[in-house]
């Protein structure tokens, strides 16, 4: 039977190792919610990031259509000054200007929507990004609550290890006496290897 000392060191380590598990547990927990808060925030960057793209294009799409009527308003009004000062509008330098007027203006209108789908690219760009950062917490988020498992089993085996090594130790000191070197039990008990470095 073990002593109550022993008992107490044997409850006091296992309470430990409880203790030690938990905390394990709830550090895994609390480092994945944390991961799983930032995923979440990543998703919700991505969704405004894709918004955002959606948005330049509907914004190139309006600025290039409003551009397109300017310059077909500039080609009228340049018909109508032409053609009221007499100017014939299919030859020399009337058909010249209009001719200039139509590609300066479909230039500038590709420009517009080229800078448009250049602003979405930026933001589906950063969106993907984003994604990849949501998937990245998920994984790490996925891997603290393994860890804090891994480290309370960890506790649990070190507490049941060293319980049992204290319950050795308790009954080793109750059991017979096993002769060690050099101790001598009793009149016929020699030992052997005492002769060699006498």
């Amino acid at each position: 039977m073990c002593e109550p000392i022993t008992i107490a060191l044997i409850a006091g380590t296992a309470a430990t190792a409880g203790l030690q598990a938990a905390g394990q547990i709830q550090a895994g927990r609390a480092a994945g919610a944390q991961a799983d808060f930032r995923a979440e925030v990543a998703r919700t960057n991505a969704m405004v990031a894709g918004v955002r793209a959606e948005d330049a294009l509907d914004r190139g799409g309006i600025e290039e259509t409003r551009f397109r009527r300017q310059v077909d308003n500039l080609k009228g009004r340049q018909r109508a000054a032409f053609a009221s000062n007499g100017i014939l509008l299919g030859e020399g330098s009337a058909l010249t200007v209009l001719e200039d007027t139509a590609m300066l203006g479909e230039l500038d209108a590709l420009t517009i929507r080229s800078n448009a789908e250049r602003e979405a690219t930026g933001f589906l760009t950063r969106r993907n990004q984003f994604l990849a950062q949501s998937a990245l917490f998920n994984a790490t988020a996925d891997e603290s609550r393994r860890a804090g498992r891994i480290g309370a089993l960890t506790s649990i085996a070190g507490g049941i290890l060293q319980a049992g090594s204290i319950g050795a130790g308790s009954l080793r000191a109750k059991g017979p006496k096993v002769p060690i070197m050099g101790e001598k039990f009793g009149s016929n008990f020699r030992d052997p290897f005492s002769a060699a470095f006498v």
